[in-house]
């Protein structure tokens, strides 16, 4: 095998593994943006149960306060948890945001050093085929001359 076929071959392996890669972190991406909606949508309905329970007691006056007092503490803690992993879950979406452009960097950089690779071969075989053209036209002046 040439050392351009050798080259070539690495370099598709090596883009293969930086398209998986980028496969991958999308996937965990796309993971990640959809717990966060999930996450924002739970963060949602709390406020809106919040938002019921603070009615209802309310409107039970006295009982009600008191079972409203038990309720918001749990909700607080809920919520705080919530904030908690919305918070961490856009912590790794840019990190899988940056993570992901990294990754098609490289791969636009593999793929840029393949083409020039197949050029750099294309020219090495049109100059030697020029070569053995040229050479066959020397010999067949110099057997033009003998004649």
């Amino acid at each position: 095998m040439t050392r351009g076929g050798r080259e070539a071959q690495a370099l598709a392996k090596l883009i293969r593994l930086a398209r998986a890669r980028a496969d991958e972190v999308s996937a965990r991406l796309e993971t990640l943006r959809a717990a966060l909606s999930s996450n924002e949508a739970a963060l949602a309905m709390l406020r809106d149960c919040v938002r019921e329970e603070s009615s209802a007691a309310k409107a039970a006056e006295i009982v009600g306060f008191v079972q409203l007092a038990g309720y918001l503490l749990g909700a607080e803690r809920k919520r705080a948890a919530l904030e908690l992993t919305r918070g961490q879950l856009i912590d790794e979406i840019e990190a899988s945001q940056t993570g992901l452009n990294e990754a098609w960097v490289e791969l636009k950089k593999l793929e840029h050093l393949a083409e020039r690779a197949r050029l750099s071969d294309d020219r090495s075989r049109r100059r030697s085929e020029n070569a053995e053209s040229d050479e066959l036209a020397q010999l067949a002046a110099a057997a033009r001359r003998r004649r």
